[in-house]
This record gives C-alpha cells, structure tokens and sequence, in this order.
C-alpha cells in the first residue's frame, strides 16, 4: 500500500474528497500497476470529471524531477507525494 504525503490541500479540496481521490488512486494503482502512469491519469481525470464536474487535470511525475506553472479554479488543488512509489500526483480544475 502505498504511503501518501499530503503536500498541499487547498480549501476547494475537503476531507472528504480527499478520501475518495485517494481510494481511486489506490484501486487504480493496484488495477493497473504503478508502471502505467497514462492509464491511472486517464482514468483518475475521467473519475473526477463525474464526480466532481470537469475541466480536471491529473499529473504524475517521479519525485523531485520536474517543475510545473498552472491555474487551478475555485481553489480546487491537491498535490499527493507518495514515498513508496516516489511520485508527485497533482490534481487540480482548470479556470474555465
């Protein structure tokens, strides 16, 4: 199972939510294997947009080994540090 640091949890993102999204990618992990990021990115974004409305973005990336500048909407971020696996997953909307 992995071991998941929460980086940063903005106020759109509840508790709640943050549950669910990490019991998706739980599943999804263990449906598809951790060596297929695409797959688990697709299918997290296609779970976010039905559930929580769409214009969703999903990243996985090895730890400490990339940089990013976005625009997230309604304050709707969460960015997830597993140190099993040593990914970063950043989730958040896009302004529309």
């Amino acid at each position: 199972m992995s071991n998941w640091e929460v980086s940063i949890q903005e106020s759109g993102i509840t508790d709640t939510m943050k549950m669910d999204i990490l019991n998706t990618i739980r599943t999804l992990i263990d449906l598809h294997g951790s060596s297929n990021k695409e797959k688990i990115c697709e299918e997290i974004k296609f779970w976010l947009n039905e559930t929580y409305g769409k214009k969703w973005v999903v990243i996985i990336a090895d730890s400490n080994s990339h940089s990013s500048n976005f625009s997230y909407f309604d304050d709707k971020l969460l960015v997830l540090d597993d140190n099993d696996l040593k990914w970063q997953i950043v989730l958040f909307q896009q302004v529309p």
